[in-house]
């Protein structure tokens, strides 16, 4: 009980989706399918039987032998799932049999004047008294659909799964006859073939859960949960407010069973209501959590090169909106580690990661809170300093290459060694038209001759002594590859 109100209420672990419930489910086939044929074995056993201390509802009803037989054949294919496994047309050709004999009986029942084929079959199983009443329409109708919708669940399985929810109405509406002690409800249908029928065509339906219109509603997913909790409180309030209604002696039942409905689905909202806009509220908090992984390096906390694309402050590339729309500039400095495989070479990669760490430390202390500090990719390092012109950024980057040559070593055999960046700097602006792109290629150019000239200084883009040649920028390549 515990389990299955785990599975009906419990709303942890929001964002993962499990089969729980469905294996519960099978289970539940598999008990009621032992539950459904020991109940047929011992109702045949009892057919004919005097029993005094039988309830006195199946006294009145008794079974007839066209449904004992139609409900055993039905147990039978149902249990023998294991047993008509190979081959499994032995199985297909009782539902079909099934299907055929009720089909006799509704046509019996509308358009015969007698019952002859009732009592033909009653000859041939040799039950001769007169208290076996003939099978209810209902039976038959019900007894049809369960074993055709069962015969069809290889060929057409949401047709199939209709006409075994089609066939368990009847039944069910009989449930409520005999909950409410309402004749007209369960007519000639038995309470034990109405339990039967339910136990036998519930079995049948759980046999669909990976079908599309179960499976989501057998799953842990709050959507799940919630139409499950629905499902619980809408049956079980509307049997109270029949049972109200029917058990009432004033004129005025028909104004409360609507008022009674009225109020059941007032309840209802009122005690999801809560749970929806629980599990909505974890729903918002993994998504920004998600999005939070997904837009911060691990490594050092700081943003990714994603999230710096995304940022609406400069808007996508490509177009007018790719310029400055907020900010009338903006710095862009583009900073790469010295000698940066030269420190994993010899001290390890871990030592690598904890000179990237203090990096990122050092260059969020040393900006803005407005300031961006993204890694930009490997040993790279992207600022991009809102508001600031090209002298401004120049000043910004003197100050992080001074503060992280001060603050950053590492260990090389026991000795410590500063750490240094070649920076490369550039700015935007709204009338220069230039893109984030655009920028940061420019950024990466000056980079490239802060590593040509010696490292550990910083170059900025357009203020250059001399244009980068050819073969030098070949040998910046392939310095940076290395380094």
């Amino acid at each position: 009980m515990r389990r299955m109100g785990k599975l009906i209420f419990g709303f942890d672990h929001v964002g993962s989706v499990g089969f729980g419930p469905a294996l519960v489910a099978l289970k539940l086939q598999k008990f009621l399918v032992t539950l459904g044929a020991a109940g047929t074995i011992g109702l045949v056993f009892f057919l004919n039987a005097d029993v005094h201390f039988m309830p006195t509802v199946l006294n009145a009803n008794e079974m007839h032998g066209l449904t004992s037989m139609c409900l055993v054949l039905l147990a039978l294919s149902v249990m023998g799932r294991r047993g008509f496994r190979k081959p499994t047309h032995m199985r297909d050709m009782v539902f079909a049999l099934i299907a055929s004999l009720a089909a006799l009986r509704i046509y019996e029942a509308i358009f015969w004047n007698s019952l002859m084929f009732s009592s033909g079959v009653d000859a041939l199983l040799g039950l001769t008294s007169d208290q076996h009443i003939p099978m209810g329409l209902n039976t038959a109708v019900s007894l049809f659909l369960l074993s055709t919708g069962a015969f069809m669940r290889h060929r057409a399985p949401s047709l199939s799964i209709v006409m075994i929810l089609t066939g368990l109405v009847f039944p069910s509406v009989s449930a409520l006859g005999f909950s409410y002690q309402h004749q007209g409800l369960y007519g000639q249908m038995s309470l034990a073939t109405t339990v039967l029928l339910l136990t036998l065509g519930g079995a049948e339906l759980l046999l669909f859960v990976r079908s599309p219109l179960l499976r989501h509603f057998l799953t842990t997913s709050s959507w799940g949960r919630m139409a499950r909790l629905q499902l619980l409180i809408v049956i079980c309030g509307a049997w109270l407010i029949g049972i109200l209604a029917t058990r009432s002696d004033f004129d005025g039942a028909a104004e409360v069973v609507v008022g009674g409905v009225i109020w059941l689905f007032l309840v209802t909202m009122l005690i999801t209501g809560p749970l929806f806009e629980r599990v909505d509220r974890d729903r918002r908090a993994l998504e920004r959590e998600l999005t939070r992984k997904a837009n911060i390096d691990p490594l050092t906390g700081l943003l990714n090169r994603r999230a710096v694309r995304e940022m609406q402050l400069l808007g996508p590339t490509g177009n007018d909106e790719g310029r400055v729309p907020k900010v009338d500039y903006i710095g862009v400095i583009m900073a790469d580690v010295d000698m940066f495989k030269r420190i994993n070479d010899i001290a390890g990669h871990c030592e690598g990661d904890k000179v990237l760490r203090n990096i990122a430390r050092v260059l969020r202390e040393r900006v803005r809170g407005l300031d961006v500090v993204a890694r930009w990719g490997g040993e790279e390092f992207l600022i991009l300093l809102p508001d600031l012109p090209h002298d401004k950024a120049m000043e910004v980057a003197q100050v992080l290459r001074v503060a992280v040559a001060t603050n950053v070593t590492w260990s090389n055999n026991g000795q410590p060694e500063p750490v240094t960046l070649s920076i490369g700097v550039t700015a935007i602006n709204e009338k220069s038209g230039k893109t984030l792109e655009v920028a940061l290629q420019d950024a990466d150019h000056a980079l490239y001759v802060a590593k040509s000239r010696g490292r550990n200084r910083v170059i900025l883009y357009g203020d250059l002594s001399q244009p980068i040649s050819q073969d030098v920028a070949s040998d910046v390549l392939l310095s940076r590859a290395i380094h």
